[in-house]
């Protein structure tokens, strides 16, 4: 599975188009049309507020003194829902991610304005147990308000 797009940041809601391979060594394309893709998330984290970031008083009234417990506190367990796709005619799949968990009240206790990065990890699998792709998808609160998305593997 080769992700088409590259790993800059683009506006949110973001698509992405995945290859999906390798050619058989028999027949000809496509090899996989019809066949279906599952996609499963973990849960959300922030990955670059330090507990300096946020308001001295505020972070040591809620014990705030590591990336987890930052995550913890201001972000709500994940709650979309994982799907299934369809290989197509192509060989291909394409995804869409639009949601972003809700930062505002991070953003009112941190020391300077600063973008937020909420990770969020993505599995695709053709069976059960046995992974197509990883990829971290990443949410981007910028500092203006904006949001974008980022998805590399990992």
């Amino acid at each position: 599975m080769t992700q088409r797009e590259g790993t800059g940041e683009v506006d949110l809601p973001g698509r992405y188009t995945y290859d999906i391979g390798p050619a058989r060594p028999s027949g000809t394309a496509p090899f996989y049309e019809h066949q279906t893709i599952l996609e499963s998330f973990s849960n959300w984290s922030i990955t670059n507020i330090a507990p300096a970031d946020i308001a001295e008083a505020y972070r040591n009234s809620h014990s705030l003194t590591s990336a987890a417990t930052i995550s913890a506190h201001f972000l709500a367990p994940y709650a979309g829902s994982n799907g299934t796709f369809t290989v197509d005619g192509s060989d291909q799949i394409t995804d869409e991610h639009s949601n972003h968990p809700d930062v505002d009240r991070l953003v009112s206790h941190l020391t300077a304005p600063k973008d937020i990065e909420i990770a969020l990890p993505q599995t695709y699998e053709a069976q059960p147990g046995t992974a197509l792709g990883r990829y971290m998808v990443t949410r981007v609160r910028k500092a203006d308000g904006s949001w974008k998305l980022k998805k590399a593997t990992r």
